[in-house]
């Protein structure tokens, strides 16, 4: 049984950089460019709440969300059905929400058909619906978290694929038992920032919203890693080193 001393939530970038270095690879530009776009992903996702507060054109927004969740849908691929399914969903949201605006200003915009927009409900868009995307995802993470603890838990996974073996048993059981807690404290991350984004989304003053989503969030999650980080290279791996399968 092979002795475990780290593992890291860093091996799928890793990976990803020595997939880079393959430059003989003929997929290698096909490569790039789906990370050149992931990179952009994540770069949209994390300006979301920002761009919704200071931006206050949420038709643009929508359209550049459901532009970029579409894209997303388009590269799944065929075994990733799930991913597939759900970014189709958010890309057909941020859709509608965008119809809805383009339509609700025509509508708006003519004095005979003013009651007709009111009426449908396009004149005066519920456009509340995009404070609550960042609830979404915190909840989507949660589930991906929690559903893993029926089998092997994600940062479990994580773990064995930091070190290259394909069944859980071939870890420690310290490091099992670790990794376990550690995606458990993820679970309530999540939960407590779904439950703080939805109570935020619900007031009037969207300030304090776009100031937890699009920051303090963040910071919680760099303090999380870091505190994590420090526990597990000056604790948890000295306290465990030498150790077998125990």
């Amino acid at each position: 049984m092979p002795k475990i001393h780290r593992f890291s939530f860093l091996s799928p970038l890793k990976e990803a950089m020595k997939a880079l270095k393959l430059q003989n690879d003929k997929d290698f530009t096909k490569k790039c460019a789906l990370i050149a776009f992931n990179v952009v992903f994540v770069c949209l996702s994390i300006s979301y709440p920002l761009a919704v507060y200071f931006g206050k054109n949420i038709c643009a927004v929508a359209g550049v969300m459901a532009l970029a969740w579409g894209i997303k849908a388009f590269l799944s691929h065929k075994s990733h059905s799930a991913n597939k399914t759900l970014s189709s969903i958010f890309a057909l949201l941020f859709g509608i929400i965008f119809l809805r605006e383009i339509f609700g200003e025509i509508l708006g915009g003519f004095d005979g058909l003013g009651v007709l927009g009111k009426f449908i409900g396009l004149y005066e868009a519920q456009t509340s619906i995009v404070y609550f995307y960042p609830v979404c995802v915190y909840l989507l993470l949660l589930c991906v978290f929690a559903l893993s603890l029926k089998g092997e838990a994600l940062i479990t996974r994580f773990a064995m694929h930091s070190h290259g073996v394909c069944h859980s048993s071939e870890l420690p059981k310290y490091v099992i038992s670790y990794t376990r807690t550690l995606t458990k404290i993820w679970i309530l991350y999540f939960g407590l920032s779904s439950i703080i984004a939805f109570i935020l989304a619900l007031l009037e003053e969207k300030l304090y919203w776009s100031l937890f989503c699009g920051g303090i969030c963040y910071v919680a999650l760099g303090l999380l890693f870091g505190i994590e980080w420090i526990y597990r290279t000056y604790y948890f791996i000295p306290k465990h080193k030498g150790l077998d399968n125990v």
